[in-house]
């Protein structure tokens, strides 16, 4: 997990670089990907390094403040589950390296997220991908739709329910790769960013992030309230 400003900004570059390569984003001459919901407390940044440097990242949203990212495009989801008193987060701004990294990474963040009482993960993959989730526990959730914040690029929305999880998993070997050694709860404890960051980042977040489309709007006030806070 990023605990780190350093490491924070590595994980910000690198998924700029791989959302740019891969057409999801606009050119930043900051070289950043950042957008307002890696401020928020309920938010964890997770990271992998090779010599200092990160070569993997995603971050978990848990519900909160400003929803989840993923929330104008499935609403229906986000209120089921609300309603059946569930806590879900989401998996997003992923930039990974090979399949041992994607491993560990995901590893950590799918202890993380229990250890913060999630009930339900979810993410919005490509479709060509969705398949390699299924196999390591994602059900599908939501037919493809196009994803405003990366330009318009088609996704599929997908669930993981850690109760129907923990019944029936997709393999053994890979149940246990998650979930049979548990990690610390120093390991698994959430590392928010202090105030001082937060205005730091809040001043970088991509301005054209929100506007991707004209269908995705996010309020930026409460950051704005937060800056005019003096830091502890």
């Amino acid at each position: 997990m990023a605990r780190s400003l350093a490491e924070r900004r590595g994980a910000f570059g690198l998924i700029y670089d791989h959302y740019f390569s891969a057409g999801m984003c606009r050119e930043n001459p900051r070289g950043l990907r950042i957008t307002p919901y890696q401020l928020l407390d309920t938010t964890s940044v997770f990271v992998t390094k090779r010599r200092e440097q990160v070569v993997s990242t995603m971050t978990l949203v848990c519900d909160g403040l400003l929803g989840l990212p993923m929330e104008p495009i499935y609403p229906q989801l986000f209120r089921e589950a609300r309603e059946a008193g569930l806590r879900t987060a989401e998996v997003t701004s992923m930039a990974l390296g090979d399949m041992r990294e994607f491993l560990m990474i995901s590893r950590v963040m799918v202890q993380s997220a229990r250890f913060q009482r999630v009930n339900q993960l979810l993410i919005m993959v490509r479709p060509n991908h969705a398949r390699f989730y299924n196999r390591i526990g994602f059900e599908f959730a939501g037919e493809a739709a196009s994803c405003p914040h990366v330009l318009g690029e088609v996704g599929v929305a997908m669930r993981m329910d850690f109760d129907e999880l923990d019944r029936n998993p997709p393999t053994r070997e890979l149940y246990e790769h998650y979930f049979g050694s548990r990690l610390t709860d120093e390991q698994l404890r959430p590392s928010p960013m202090s105030l001082n960051e937060q205005i730091l980042w809040k001043r970088q977040i991509d301005p054209r992030y929100a506007d991707d489309t004209d269908d995705f709007e996010v309020d930026f006030h409460f950051f704005d309230a937060a800056s005019k806070t003096p830091a502890a």
